[in-house]
């Protein structure tokens, strides 16, 4: 704190050495008598540093909270008006000049206003500039708990979503007393300790998502069989992609939600990911068994698209494109991502 404040004492000393330097420089060719000039700033300086101060600390961060800006400008604008006769008047005094009213008004009072209202005018808006860094400073900072608070929600939501359908899964299978079910418990325990321990961080690198979507693939035809046919086709050319945990992994899951029905003799899923430097491309499309019945997984992408597409607005503002195409035979989505962007 008292290197902090130290700093800032030669940041403000720094200022108004500056600003004597630069009026001796304007009227020292003006008046040619730097004596003169040099005591005038000088015995201006301590009326001017209290009426920016008081300006800048007390006045200003009273009437804009309160938002009373006519009646901060007519304070400023008097304050302009009062004080450059101050420092004048004890100029007179030390140069021992008669003080009187005519000595007075017969003096140039021009230097003495343009100076205080050049320096209230630059403090003012060094200010009012740094006021408004620390506010959007504060607002993005409350924006960006905000939205790390969504995303946690977001994701909570994802892993329920997705140990609810996955134990479907395994109760299909035991209901079927299939010779599968342990293996199937045992991926879903390897899947499970990803999701709750590997998925913390913003970010993990595309790797571990798509061995995240195979296991849960195999972990699929261990219900589906010889009825399920996967077609992958990877072009990893960017091996080092980061991408936000589980940002792919719902689409897959959607793609057995709207096509694996066990009604359906056939099951077709094909999926292609392509990585770049500069932009992630990622498809999914399957077939899709329409049933008459009521359930609503039959219609819509239900809450893991409606949550990946929080988190892409979230994460990837105006940096990727999400297209959804559906009809009564397949089911389709086309995603790219801009992996420049910062999570």
């Amino acid at each position: 704190m008292k290197k902090l404040n130290y700093k800032r004492f030669l940041l403000h000393a720094g200022f108004w050495l500056s600003l004597v330097l630069l009026f001796l420089v304007i009227y020292g060719p003006v008046f040619n008598n730097f004596p003169w000039l040099f005591l005038s700033s000088m015995v201006m300086l301590p009326f001017t540093m209290v009426v920016v101060y008081t300006i800048n600390y007390l006045l200003l961060p009273k009437f804009l909270k309160q938002k009373r800006y006519i009646s901060l400008g007519i304070i400023i604008l008097l304050i302009l008006i009062l004080e450059p006769p101050l420092p004048r008047i004890l100029v007179m005094i030390l140069k021992e000049e008669a003080f009187n009213f005519k000595n007075f008004m017969d003096y140039n009072m021009l230097p003495f206003y343009f100076e205080t209202g050049l320096i209230i005018f630059i403090a003012l808006s060094i200010k009012l500039f740094k006021e408004r860094n620390r506010e959007q400073e504060e607002k993005n900072q409350l924006e960006k708990q905000k939205l790390q608070a969504e995303l946690t929600a977001l994701k909570s939501q994802l892993n329920a979503h997705f140990l609810f359908n996955t134990l479907n899964n395994l109760y299909g299978l035991a209901k079927q007393k299939s010779d599968r079910a342990p293996t199937g418990i045992l991926m879903l325990s390897e899947m499970l300790h990803f999701v709750l321990y590997e998925c913390s961080p913003e970010s993990y690198s595309l790797e571990k998502e798509l061995d995240f979507i195979n296991n849960y693939i195999e972990l699929e035809k261990l219900r589906y069989g010889k009825r399920l046919r996967i077609e992958i086709e990877k072009e990893l050319n960017h091996t080092d992609a980061q991408i936000a945990p589980l940002l792919l992994f719902p689409f897959v899951e959607n793609s057995f939600k709207h096509g694996a029905s066990k009604k359906a003799n056939k099951v077709w899923i094909k999926i292609r990911i392509v990585s770049n430097r500069d932009q992630l491309l990622f498809e999914v499309e399957n077939n899709r068994y329409v049933d008459d019945s009521p359930n609503p997984e039959n219609n819509g992408g239900g809450v893991g698209l409606e949550n990946v597409q929080k988190r892409l607005d979230i994460l990837y503002p105006g940096q990727h494109k999400l297209s959804i195409k559906s009809d009564d035979s397949s089911f389709s989505i086309f995603l790219t991502i801009n992996l420049e962007s910062e999570l």
